[in-house]
């Protein structure tokens, strides 16, 4: 392994990753939050062998809410199945400047971890405090300068060409808009427009549709915009999984909608009026109207197609390792099969 003295840049140490070459302590600086996330999905794929659960074997710690002492632990306990580990310590500035931090920094600097890749992240420009100059020689460090507006431009016409999208100027505004000019939001969203895709230019509306700004949803109205059949539900799905709902949840709340419109057409069958039907299957008032909408485009055949490809969603789910990328996860291919059944 390999490690620098000085300070270098994002675009240089992509290089370097690209020939497969790593070291043992990182330190990734400045504003650029969404290349750093990619430069950390690097490091695991070169690390962590496809043999092993990349989930077991990394942990992710946010300092700046005192989670420095579940990270040391996850470093220093030694794994029987996973001797190779990735710790990402997001925030160091937000680390206590008392002692007990300053002895536990020491202990991971220690040459004993070596089979440990420590990844430190700072929103700073500089090297925090609590780290110790006596270490600096240890350190990669690798600075992430926040991209220009040109920059992001740039960027959004190269990913873009690389899937074969053409998207309009008023479209790529938009969308910077839209992502605050994440790159990793950035990354998702042309993955999710690409998913979408069918060979015509995207345009402004496009992106309007698909690509949602960020704002908190709840799984509900998740669901409802799913069976509505809008294509804003492969976003909001993005948003669901980044605000930590899990995949199991999601999936057991379609089934639940799905049961709900079966029992309405049973209740429709057996002679009950729509209303009658629609309370029985524990509707709300209010969403009474999106629900019909619902049992119009969902009938029985469709529901039972639907179903099987649910089950079948899952079963992938619970044989392959956390997803990361969206393009990958079997819920988005789910969710794409259900908005246009």
């Amino acid at each position: 392994m390999m490690n620098y003295e000085k300070i270098i840049n994002s675009k240089l140490f992509n290089k370097e990753l690209e020939n497969s070459k790593l070291s043992n302590i990182y330190l990734f600086l400045g504003e650029e939050e969404g290349e750093k996330d990619k430069a950390i999905a690097k490091i695991k794929k070169i690390y962590i062998d496809n043999s092993q659960d990349i989930t077991n074997s990394s942990g992710n710690y946010h300092l700046e809410n005192d989670e420095l002492s579940e990270a040391a632990e996850f470093v220093m306990l030694p794994s029987i199945f996973y001797p190779k580990k990735i710790c990402v310590m997001r925030n160091v500035e937000g680390i206590k400047n008392n002692q007990a931090s300053k002895n536990i920094i020491s202990q991971l600097f220690s040459d004993e971890l070596r089979q440990t890749i420590l990844i430190m992240t700072t929103s700073l420009n500089k090297v925090p405090d609590i780290i110790p100059k006596s270490v600096h020689s240890k350190i990669t460090m690798v600075q992430f300068w926040k991209f220009f507006n040109s920059d992001i431009i740039k960027y959004i016409n190269i990913e873009s060409k690389k899937f074969g999208i053409n998207i309009s100027d008023s479209a790529i505004q938009l969308l910077m808009e839209k992502t605050g000019n994440d790159i990793k939001k950035l990354d998702e969203a042309i993955e999710i427009i690409n998913f979408y895709n069918q060979g015509r230019t995207i345009e402004e509306k496009d992106v309007e549709n698909l690509v949602n700004d960020g704002s908190k949803i709840s799984i509900y109205e998740f669901i409802n915009q799913l069976f509505c059949k809008d294509t804003r539900s492969l976003s909001m799905l993005k948003n669901l999984i980044n605000e930590g709902i899990t995949e199991g949840r999601i999936i057991f709340e379609i089934i639940k909608h799905l049961e709900k419109i079966e029992k309405y057409h049973q209740h429709i069958k057996a002679g009950l009026k729509s209303s009658e039907a629609v309370t029985k299957c524990g509707i709300f008032a209010k969403n009474t109207e999106a629900f019909l909408i619902h049992t119009r485009s969902f009938y029985e055949s469709k529901i039972n197609k639907i179903y099987s490809a649910t089950v079948k969603c899952d079963l992938v789910r619970k044989m392959q390792s956390k997803h990361s990328e969206l393009i990958s996860n079997p819920l988005l291919q789910l969710v794409n099969e259900i908005v246009h059944a």
